[in-house]
């Protein structure tokens, strides 16, 4: 490498080569390694918290009971349910990344881990970001950005996509014709994105034989 590109890598000092003009080279690499080698990761994909050890005074035992009497509550105390989804975050983890769990099965264990509450407690100790906040300042600037992308960027757009997008210039809602507009965009089918449900439905009235095995956006 130094006797092909000797401007770029040989050692010289006043047009005179030190040593065998290629020692600087040599040990670069040699004295990353153990940086390389020692550097532990620190974040996930965004997580700040993605493996959290048991709290000092915690036990395995304790996170059990703190789960089955979730399990037993009907939503009676909203403060106390979200004291122990908070406590019982480790246990969260451990069985969402142990993925021996299929979904229905791991939200009969944690009911409360797919409800509005339970997932801003689990995203905020999961990623430090508070979901409705974050999510709130957001939509009052991307999605509006993403329209604008659509509107005047040269991108090939199916009917679908058109339509969507005049209907939002001309009044609609920003935030669902920005949604619409990306899964148009990318040729994604909406019926597997999502399931749409009456703004009075609950959860016994939606046909989940249809439902994917993944997570399914429900809108209204």
């Amino acid at each position: 490498m130094v006797l092909c590109y000797p401007k770029s890598f040989r050692d010289e000092i006043e047009g005179q080569i030190v040593g065998a003009g290629y020692d600087s080279l040599k040990r670069l690499p040699e004295s990353c390694r153990p940086d390389n080698v020692k550097r532990v990761c620190k974040d996930a994909y965004g997580c700040i918290n993605s493996e959290p050890e048991l709290p000092p005074g915690e036990t395995k035992q304790l996170q059990k009971q703190k789960q089955e009497e979730l399990v037993k509550f009907k939503d009676k105390d909203a403060k106390k349910i979200e004291r122990l989804m908070v406590e019982t975050f480790p246990s969260q983890r451990r069985n969402i990344l142990s993925g021996l769990k299929e979904t229905e099965e791991f939200l009969k264990e944690w009911p409360f881990h797919c409800q509005e509450a339970g997932m801003r407690l689990h995203f905020k100790e999961l990623t430090g970001v508070q979901l409705d906040v974050s999510f709130g300042e957001s939509t009052a600037t991307k999605f509006r950005r993403i329209l604008r992308y659509f509107q005047f960027g040269k991108t090939e757009s199916s009917s679908e996509a058109r339509t969507i997008l005049s209907q939002a210039l001309a009044g609609g809602e920003e935030t669902s014709a920005a949604v619409l507009m990306l899964v148009a965009h990318f040729k994604e089918q909406q019926d597997k994105m999502f399931i749409n449900v009456d703004d009075t439905a609950i959860g016994v009235d939606v046909d989940t034989t249809k439902l994917n095995k993944t997570w399914t956006m429900a809108g209204v």
